[in-house]
């Protein structure tokens, strides 16, 4: 539904876990909260890849209201589109 207002479909998108990574290859890693950097950083530590952590608010911790919950979905949503136009554009 987030998705969807900004013209996205996901519904045939799985999700990754960072485990099912390990063995690949990549040139940049970005990581959304600092536990998942930690272990990426661990993970690629003999590796020659860039590393950058955006830290977003993670909007499944957000309680309050049906509205307020879908307000901190759309507000991550805005500004994960925000910064990856600003670093890949």
């Amino acid at each position: 539904m987030i998705m969807d207002e900004v013209g996205l479909d996901l519904t045939r998108h799985r999700p990754h876990a960072l485990d099912d990574l390990a063995d690949s290859t990549f040139d940049l890693a970005i990581t959304l909260s600092p536990e998942a950097d930690a272990y990426v950083r661990e993970m690629t530590k003999t590796m020659a890849v860039d590393l950058e952590n955006w830290n977003i608010a993670d909007p499944s911790l957000i309680q309050g209201s049906r509205d307020q919950i879908i307000d901190a979905y759309r507000d991550a949503r805005d500004e994960l589109t925000k910064k990856i136009k600003a670093r890949f554009e």
